[in-house]
């Protein structure tokens, strides 16, 4: 089930709402809990066990970190390889198998066979946060949850259980217990959630048109110009697609009365690629930072091992994303200029933007480097994206007249508008006076009748392009 889909919205939401907000509170995380789990297991009713199954282990194995004085290091390290191994399997046994099978056909020998394993919806993200309880709860920094609702609502909560933010348990351990609903909340945390569908519906889907479009050209038309609007389409759309989800998770948390933290922050306004993952993804950037770089040395142990550590939690980042060749690139691409980074880069560009105009050089710099990571990001292989960067470097058919014969299949009108909406949407941080002019828009939105209205006119302008649209899963659902 996704949040753009009609039954979600016309179906699923209002009778939950109902449901949560009519019984004694008392059930409520018992409801919200047995809502989440209908909403996981709609259409793959089959993972249900899998998944309470690893909620059970967990649980106990974490009142057993507790109790257990001598033996803490062996139960959690029993727990994660757990998680790990049923990680590995559903995600990247496929990816293995087939790297082994190829090296066997080249050899000569017999490949295996191997039936396709089907990816659980949103493992990645379930299993990052059932390793940062464990941890969590062997660190010290948080209490077990006192009752296996608890911990079961705590993983399966639906809003961001399939595409995060990636919630830390010491986090939301209070408002588990005990939250409070308002008026204020509930308003807000339904403008968050159209504000979120707008995005997706309006915006990213129309671009990711524009991308699809560009990648239906066949050598004879595609051209320099097309594979540049191509990728950048496809940065704004996955911007546009995740942020728009983490929007509308957090404003489903805050009509139940959870406040999760943020997760994007105008990362396309960045200087270098290490504020990029300040501004980007910031709860897997947490998660990263706190449950492996820092455990691994972090940057207290010389800026030889630091720079080893980096290239560690970006490999695994990149690995993180997906089962291919390709993945695993990007990690090291983004590696690569975090190491630049830290080896002076930060340093030479902070200088620039004290600069007239230095601020806006640094980003374009960036922006440029990070369109090329975005190509092994969207490509099916690291072939597919040597050949896609070929063609945004040969600019020798720029210009020709023959290849801009069919620019209305590519982008129509209504396309070119969505895309320069996008492209303002995320310059708009640059603007010196965008902080004051955010914050009079949020008092004037406050109000619950503009509330209301803004709320009904992205809901009917969604329904109307749903309606005449065909299905488009967010992106980061494969993850």
């Amino acid at each position: 089930m996704v949040f753009s889909s009609f039954f979600f919205l016309f179906g699923f939401l209002p009778l939950c709402f109902i449901t949560y907000f009519c019984c004694p509170r008392s059930l409520k995380n018992t409801l919200l809990l047995l809502w989440s789990l209908f909403f996981y297991t709609w259409g793959t009713f089959s993972f249900l066990p899998i998944f309470l199954a690893g909620c059970v282990i967990d649980f106990l194995i974490a009142k057993q970190i507790v109790k257990s004085n001598n033996h803490k290091k062996i139960w959690l390290g029993l727990a994660v390889s757990l998680n790990l191994l049923v990680l590995i399997y559903f995600k990247y046994s496929n990816f293995f198998v087939h790297e082994l099978n190829s090296l066997l056909v080249n050899f000569g020998l017999t490949a295996f066979e191997w039936q396709h394993v089907i990816l659980p919806i949103g493992i990645s993200f379930i299993t990052f946060q059932r390793i940062s309880y464990l941890v969590d709860v062997y660190r010290g920094t948080a209490k077990p949850a006192t009752n296996f609702i608890s911990y079961t609502l705590y993983i399966a909560l639906f809003p961001q259980l399939i595409a995060g933010p990636i919630v830390r348990y010491h986090d939301v351990a209070e408002q588990i217990v005990n939250r409070t609903h308002s008026l204020d909340n509930i308003w807000s945390g339904i403008s968050r959630f159209c504000f979120g569908l707008a995005k997706k519906v309006l915006i990213a889907d129309a671009l990711g048109n524009i991308t699809a479009n560009v990648d239906k050209l066949t050598p004879d038309t595609m051209n320099c110009g097309y594979a540049w609007l191509g990728v950048i389409c496809y940065g704004l759309q996955l911007y546009y697609d995740f942020s728009g989800y983490s929007d509308m998770a957090i404003g489903l948390g805050r009509v139940f009365g959870f406040k999760l933290l943020e997760n994007f922050n105008h990362p396309f306004i960045s200087q270098t690629f290490t504020e990029f993952w300040r501004r980007w993804h910031i709860s897997l950037s947490r998660v990263m930072r706190d449950y492996l770089y820092i455990p691994l040395g972090g940057n207290r142990v010389g800026k030889f091992h630091a720079t080893v550590n980096l290239w560690i939690i970006f490999l695994i980042s990149g690995l993180w994303h997906g089962a291919n060749w390709t993945y695993i690139a990007f990690g090291a691409f983004h590696g690569f200029f975090m190491t630049i980074d830290k080896f002076g880069w930060s340093k030479i560009s902070n200088k620039i933007s004290e600069k007239k105009f230095g601020r806006i050089f640094n980003t374009l710099i960036f922006l440029f480097f990070l369109q090329l990571s975005w190509v092994l990001f969207k490509s099916p292989s690291i072939k597919a994206a040597w050949e896609y960067t070929n063609y945004m470097f040969n600019f020798k058919d720029f210009w020709n007249a023959n290849v801009y014969q069919i620019p209305m299949t590519i982008i129509h009108g209504e396309g070119l508008i969505v895309l320069l909406i996008s492209i303002i949407g995320v310059f708009l941080p640059l603007l010196s006076k965008y902080d004051e002019f955010i914050e009079k828009a949020k008092t004037k939105l406050s109000k619950y009748p503009i509330q209301f209205a803004f709320c009904l006119v992205s809901l009917f302008l969604c329904s109307i392009v749903l309606a005449s649209t065909n299905f488009t899963p967010f992106i980061y659902f494969q993850f």
